[in-house]
C-alpha cells in the first residue's frame, strides 16, 4: 500500500490570545486514498481558559478520501482503521 503524500501547507495563528497551528498534506498520484485526497493535523489548547502550564493540547485529524474502496475495503472500514491509527499517533505524542 502506498501512503506517499506531499506537504501542502502549515499555519500558525493566535485567536483570542490562544495559539493554534497545524499542517496539511495532499495525497500523491499513487496514494491508496486517491488523487485529490488529503489530511490535516490541527493542534490547539485543550483547556484554553486555564493557566499555560495546565492547558494541555488537543490534536484534531481531518482527512478526505477520494477512493471509494481504498485497498479493496469499504470506506467505513478504512475510516475506522484510520481513526485507530491516528488515535495511536496522538497517544504517542502525549506520552512523548
Amino acid at each position: 500500500m502506498d501512503f506517499s503524500c506531499y506537504f501542502n501547507y502549515a499555519y500558525e495563528e493566535t485567536y483570542a490570545g490562544q495559539r493554534y497551528f497545524g499542517y496539511s498534506f495532499r495525497a500523491s498520484n499513487t496514494h491508496i486514498d486517491g488523487v485529490g485526497s488529503g489530511i490535516s493535523f490541527d493542534f490547539d489548547a485543550l483547556y484554553p481558559d486555564r493557566p499555560l502550564s495546565q492547558r494541555g493540547a488537543r490534536l484534531i485529524v481531518n482527512g478526505y478520501v477520494m477512493n471509494e474502496t481504498p485497498g479493496g475495503l469499504a470506506q467505513f472500514i478504512y475510516a475506522a482503521a484510520a481513526r485507530n491509527t491516528w488515535s495511536n499517533f496522538a497517544d504517542n505524542l502525549y506520552r512523548g
